[in-house]
């Protein structure tokens, strides 16, 4: 904090005594019976998650306590896991960018694409945040640029974006050199193994969420309640477990912007996301510079590039992901209101392709 303000520790901890501000006072005040209700729950949601992400959720829904007490109540919630975890370091390689936005990585990831699912996301090389993670069931040029567009208007525009040769990233490519200007690397392509920011995400994507969905859509397969090759089943899990993976999905990304990073000094992804636009604030590194400007020019800007991109060019690139039988929205409609109150996501998908097999027989 002292660096990041220029002054010297002695003054921080000048002005903390006299506003009565303590450090042991961030800790919530929560009892030992709620924050195990809480780890319990999270942890049903991120069985494979440790003690840094499961922080990281619980400072997510406003919960702050000593990593000790995380720890040791995952040791008694998963002591299995808990000691499968202490063998899973990770090499790590080194990486450098100069700031905050000055390198964007996107990509999408198809561990669930058998099932029809795309989960789509995209990582600051320099703090490691993730403006956004989600999972569609297309994996097309409009929807990683509709992720991206929403993700600049609340982070600002990177100074550029890598991805691999995928079609599906031709508009961010065509946005970012709209923004950024041509000749000089606004958008990078290469190989997926280059990608290696996003590449690592989704080590952790996967082994938090899209696994423990892996194993259960097989197991809906190897129990014959699902067949790929049928449509009505197809669009079935798709139409009851996208928001489910949304929600999840939702809740990592959270929780990763607030879980501390060892090789960091302890400092989260948000932490570090906002030392590096303030250690910038003087330099000339327009990403930063345009952040502390009027956002309304930047997002007119943007207004006028996305309409020129997505209007003469996304019909071609458009995937259609419409069943191959007649629906009605009514009926979608209906379909979410009767497997709402539905308790289990294999029960929620049975129930659903029952009374869509009926739907179409009635049709």
């Amino acid at each position: 904090m002292a660096k990041l303000f220029r002054c010297s520790t002695s003054t921080i901890n000048k002005l903390c005594l006299e506003n009565n501000l303590k450090m042991r006072d961030r800790y919530s005040n929560i009892s030992e019976e709620e924050l195990r209700t809480w780890v319990s729950r999270l942890h049903n949601q991120h069985p494979n998650s440790g003690a840094q992400m499961m922080m990281g959720y619980l400072k997510a829904n406003g919960i702050v306590v000593p990593r000790k007490k995380v720890r040791d109540l995952l040791r008694t919630v998963d002591p299995v896991g808990t000691g499968r975890r202490w063998g899973a370091a990770v090499a790590r390689r080194t990486y450098s960018v100069p700031c905050t936005n000055s390198l964007w990585h996107i990509d999408a990831h198809q561990k669930l694409v058998r099932w029809g699912f795309h989960t789509h996301g995209c990582i600051d090389g320099f703090s490691r945040l993730v403006p956004y993670l989600a999972c569609e069931t297309v994996c097309d040029a409009n929807t990683v640029l509709r992720h991206f567009v929403n993700a600049i208007k609340d982070y600002g525009v990177p100074s550029r974006v890598r991805s691999d040769y995928g079609g599906e990233n031709i508009d961010v490519a065509l946005l970012m050199n709209s923004l950024r200007g041509l000749s000089r690397g606004s958008h990078l392509t290469g190989e997926s193994v280059h990608n290696e920011r996003i590449q690592r995400l989704w080590r952790d994507v996967h082994k938090d969420v899209t696994s423990l969905f892996y194993e259960e859509l097989y197991s809906l397969e190897d129990d014959l309640l699902l067949d790929v090759a049928n449509p009505l089943e197809k669009f079935s899990v798709q139409l009851v477990y996208l928001p489910i993976i949304n929600e999840h999905l939702d809740s990592f990304r959270k929780g990763w912007n607030c879980h501390a990073i060892r090789t960091e000094n302890h400092r989260t992804p948000e932490q570090l996301w906002f030392e590096g636009v303030l250690t910038k604030a003087d330099s000339s590194h327009t990403a930063i510079n345009e952040l502390f400007e009027n956002q309304h020019s930047l997002e007119s800007r943007i207004e006028e590039s996305v309409p020129l991109i997505v209007g003469p060019n996304s019909g071609n690139r458009r995937m259609n992901n419409s069943p191959p039988f007649e629906i009605s929205e009514e009926q979608i409609l209906h379909l979410r209101e009767e497997i709402s109150n539905t308790q289990g996501r294999k029960e929620k998908y049975i129930k659903c392709a029952t009374i869509l097999k009926e739907m179409l027989e009635n049709n």
